[in-house]
C-alpha cells in the first residue's frame, strides 16, 4: 500500500493531467463535435476518445508500471491486469451533456490499490474549471485555478473514504 507521500504525489500528478486534458477538451466543447453510439448504445465523442488518450498517456509516462482502465478503452475490449494498482479514466463523464452543450460533465480520474480507490480528481472545466481532489482515509479539497486548495474534511467517523457521487447512469 502506497504511504502518504506516494499518495499525494501521484494525485499532484492526476490533478496537472486533467488540467491539460480539460485545456484539450474544453474548445471541442465550445465548438461542438460529432458523436457515436458505440455498442452498448451510449455515446462517443472525439473529447472522449483524444482525452482519454491524453489523459492515459501522460499518467503512463509518469507511472509505468501502473495499469490503466479507461471507460473508452474497455468499451473496445482493452482489458488491462487490474490485480495490481491501477488508474481508473472518464474523460468526459456526462457524455451526454457534454454532446447537448450542457456544462455539468466532468473530467474523472481514479488511483486504486487492491481495488480500493485511493485518491481520485475531478475536475467540471466548462464549470469555470472547478477541481475536486482526495486521497482516501486524508479528506480533500477544492483547488482553485490560483492554486490554493480548499480544504474539506473527513464526513462522519474517521477513516471513512472522501467521495463524490453524480448521477445519470442507469447502471451504479
Amino acid at each position: 500500500m502506497s504511504t502518504q507521500v506516494q499518495l499525494s504525489a501521484i494525485l499532484n500528478v492526476m490533478i496537472d493531467v486533467a488540467r491539460e486534458a480539460a485545456a484539450l477538451v474544453l474548445p471541442l466543447f465550445h465548438d461542438g463535435c460529432a458523436s457515436q453510439t458505440k455498442a452498448d448504445g451510449s455515446i462517443v465523442t472525439l473529447a472522449d476518445t483524444q482525452g482519454e488518450a491524453l489523459i492515459t498517456a501522460r499518467l503512463a509516462a509518469a507511472f509505468p508500471k501502473v495499469a490503466m482502465l479507461g471507460e473508452e478503452s474497455d468499451a473496445a475490449g482493452v482489458c488491462p491486469d487490474l490485480s495490481g494498482p491501477y488508474f481508473c479514466v472518464d474523460p468526459i463523464d456526462g457524455t451526454k451533456q457534454f454532446a447537448a452543450g450542457d456544462p455539468h460533465w466532468v473530467i474523472a480520474i481514479a488511483y486504486l490499490e487492491d481495488g480500493r480507490p485511493l485518491a481520485g480528481v475531478i475536475m467540471a472545466p466548462a464549470l469555470d474549471g472547478r477541481l475536486f481532489a482526495g486521497l482516501a482515509d486524508y479528506g480533500g479539497f477544492e483547488q482553485r485555478r490560483d492554486g490554493v486548495r480548499l480544504p474539506f474534511p473527513l464526513g462522519g467517523k474517521a477513516g471513512k473514504t472522501w467521495r463524490v457521487l453524480r448521477g445519470g447512469h442507469d447502471t451504479p
